[in-house]
C-alpha cells in the first residue's frame, strides 16, 4: 500500500489548486502507460493547495533508472523524491 510505503517515487507533474482534474487525467494518462501512480493533495508554501502526482513505489536502482527513462520517453520531466508518511495524504 503506497499510504505505508517510505523509499522512493518520482513526482511527475504538479498543479495548482483549481487542476485536479488535470491530476486526475494526468494519473489516467500514466495508468494506462503502465505506470503505478497516485494524486497526492497538500498546502503549498505560500498556503495554496496543489496537487502532486506521484509514480512509484520504487524499491531499487535498477527499476528507478527504467522508470525515469520511460517517463522521460513519454514525455514527461520526472524529479526523484522521497516519500514520507508526510507526503502521502492520497486523493484517489
Amino acid at each position: 500500500n503506497f499510504r505505508r510505503y517510505r523509499g522512493n517515487c518520482f513526482s511527475a507533474y504538479r498543479f495548482d489548486e483549481k487542476a485536479d482534474k488535470d491530476a486526475d487525467n494526468t494519473k489516467a494518462k500514466l495508468a494506462l502507460l503502465g505506470f503505478e501512480a497516485v494524486v497526492l493533495t497538500a498546502p503549498s508554501q505560500n498556503n495554496e493547495v496543489v496537487h502532486k502526482v506521484r509514480v512509484g513505489p520504487l524499491t531499487d536502482d535498477a527499476q528507478i533508472m527504467k522508470t525515469k527513462n520511460d517517463l522521460v520517453k513519454n514525455g514527461f520531466k520526472p524529479i526523484l523524491v522521497r516519500a514520507t508518511l508526510n507526503n502521502t495524504n492520497t486523493n484517489n
